[in-house]
């Protein structure tokens, strides 16, 4: 009997000490996970935020032309390409005209302008009608340092390119794989090209010819006018007009030509431009085919609509290797706008009217 009342008493008092540590356990659990557990719960009493993730850095802008000063893909960026465009009626409407950054206008012979358009950043699948050469415009490629794309020419033509050291695309001379004939028009209004085919021969044909990647800035780049003139009207003669009519809705020129709109025969867009360059040029029929020279070297007279701004001036161009400057009414290089740029290459007696400002 007391040997039973003796376990009875151990019994209890065993009872007696588990339960104040089975609570202790309790208690030390939760301090423990408040404070250091590997999967720690809120503190009820922190009002603090977690941390936010830090943040990234915006990406860069787009990088812009230093010619048209649109944006561009880096990818499609590499040494100029200058194509030779023809303007018959038979060539209308062109391919390509409308991605250029800048395009020259001149007249070739039987008062029929013809065009050079420069390509940097914006290469359309499609550009041409490409035709002949004319010395006048290698003069105004070598100055863009442009690889100079036409189908040939005369030799009286073809000479200045070797005298230029220019890099040389001619589809029936040199670069017969960087272009093709379309089927839906006659020859020879159905040459066509493109910014890579030309950059790709002289990559391969012209290796140690060294062009630069990116062109060199020429020009500051300014806002529009508050009140834009409103059209600029360019009578090449022979009833050959273009003209150009401001838009507030595209803030853009378009153009026109003999009234009609200047329409892209890809995408049927018609042509806009935000710059309209005009150089009087003195220029005379020198050749028994009625071919043209024009006095390039030296200064002369220009109207120019920069954004909207009418800016009555000169140009200059101090040597056959020398950029043209277009300059104001106080010999200060002008300032454009960002946008397709037009050069209007004109004789001195050429009837150049605008309106609206």
């Amino acid at each position: 009997m007391k040997r039973r009342v003796t376990a009875v008493v151990a019994a209890a008092l065993a009872v007696a000490l588990v339960l104040p540590l089975a609570a202790g356990c309790s208690f030390f659990g939760r301090s423990a996970g408040a404070k250091g557990s590997q999967n720690p719960g809120p503190d009820p009493g922190s009002n603090t935020a977690p941390s936010d993730t830090p943040a990234q850095p915006p990406p860069p802008p787009p990088p812009k032309s230093p010619i048209s000063g649109l944006e561009y893909k880096p990818e499609n960026a590499g040494p100029l390409v200058a194509v030779m465009v023809e303007n018959h009626p038979d060539a209308r409407p062109q391919s390509g005209l409308v991605d250029a950054d800048l395009v020259y206008e001149a007249l070739a012979e039987g008062g029929i302008s013809r065009f050079m358009a420069l390509y940097f950043g914006r290469t359309p699948s499609v550009i041409g009608p490409v035709r002949s050469a004319r010395p006048y415009y290698v003069v105004l490629a070598k100055e863009w340092d442009a690889i100079y794309v036409h189908c040939g020419g005369d030799p009286k033509d073809r000479e200045p390119i070797k005298q230029l050291d220019l890099a040389d695309a001619a589809e029936i001379y040199t670069a017969g794989e960087a272009f093709w004939r379309s089927k839906d028009r006659v020859a020879p209004h159905n040459l066509y090209t493109t910014v890579a085919m030309d950059r790709a021969h002289v990559a391969k044909f012209e290796p140690e010819r060294k062009l630069a990647a990116t062109p060199p800035s020429r020009w500051e780049f300014a806002g529009w006018a508050e009140t834009p003139l409103s059209e600029i009207r360019v009578d090449y003669g022979w009833g050959y007009v273009v003209s150009y009519k401001y838009d507030a809705s595209d803030k853009a020129y378009r153009r026109y030509m003999n009234g009609d709109a200047h329409t892209d025969k890809e995408t049927g867009k018609q042509i806009e431009a935000a710059n309209i360059l005009i150089q009087y040029v003195p220029q005379r029929v020198a050749y028994p085919d009625g071919g043209l020279v024009m006095d390039q070297v030296g200064t002369g007279q220009g109207l120019y609509v920069a954004g909207g701004r009418l800016i009555k001036g000169t140009w200059a161009k101090a040597g056959l290797n020398s950029t043209t400057q277009f300059l104001d009414g106080d010999g200060k290089a002008i300032s454009l706008v960002a946008g397709q740029t037009w050069v209007q290459i004109v004789p001195t007696t050429a009837k150049v009217t605008y309106s609206g400002q």
